[in-house]
């Protein structure tokens, strides 16, 4: 299910906030042990936010196509109340008291946070199995014997976004249709360098997008 489809079946009410994250929260529980993408699970504040959205919704009040869409933030992003660590064990136990400037903006928008996404240390590198709560596991897709090894290139610290959301790709139901990352020329050359390309490559034709513009 596409992230358009998602905001659809939520504005024909066909579908709640509280439906789909209850449902990725099982999905976290199932799998986050196996791949390591998230850092910290926001279950509490995100049912919190799935309530009054709702409540929006059902009263015909809409913020956006975003509303509703569950959403995870890579452990760089500044969350307040949340830890975020930049996978870092210097940054392990730092607690924002702001959130930054584009998670206000999402929640404005009627986006629900559903937790923080694990990435190579500080952003800085290629590999992304560098990271003080592990590495993360690279999926490798259906047609594998073993669907995920632990240590793999996986688009360094973008990674736990990736993982994540392919992830996804290879188990379609509930998926989290949206990641939202801080992109650094780093990632950019890792991945041009991979593919041996001389120039970033264009997003893969499975992931969509909502035109959109924050408030």
């Amino acid at each position: 299910m596409s992230l358009t489809e998602v905001s659809e079946r939520i504005h024909a009410r066909t579908v709640t906030s509280t439906q789909l994250v209850k449902a990725l929260l099982d999905r976290i529980n199932v799998y986050n042990p196996k791949v390591n993408c998230y850092i910290t699970v926001m279950g509490k504040e995100a049912l919190a936010q799935a309530e009054v959205l709702d409540a929006e919704q059902k009263a015909g009040k809409f913020r956006g196509p975003l509303h509703g869409i569950p959403i995870g933030l890579k452990d760089n992003i500044d969350t307040a109340g949340t830890r975020t660590t930049a996978a870092s064990p210097m940054f392990k136990d730092r607690v924002p008291t702001e959130d930054a400037d584009i998670v206000v903006r999402l929640k404005k928008s009627g986006a629900i946070i559903m937790g923080k996404l694990n990435l190579h240390e500080f952003a800085l590198g290629c590999t992304g199995d560098i990271s003080y709560f592990g590495a993360r596991a690279k999926p490798l897709g259906p047609g594998s014997r073993n669907r995920w090894i632990v240590l793999g290139l996986g688009g360094g610290a973008v990674r736990g976004p990736g993982v994540r959301r392919a992830g996804n790709r290879y188990r379609r139901q509930h998926p989290l249709p949206l990641g939202m990352v801080r992109d650094r020329r780093t990632q950019a050359n890792c991945r041009s360098g991979l593919h041996s390309r001389h120039h970033p490559l264009p997003a893969p034709r499975w992931i969509t997008a909502v035109p959109w513009r924050a408030p």
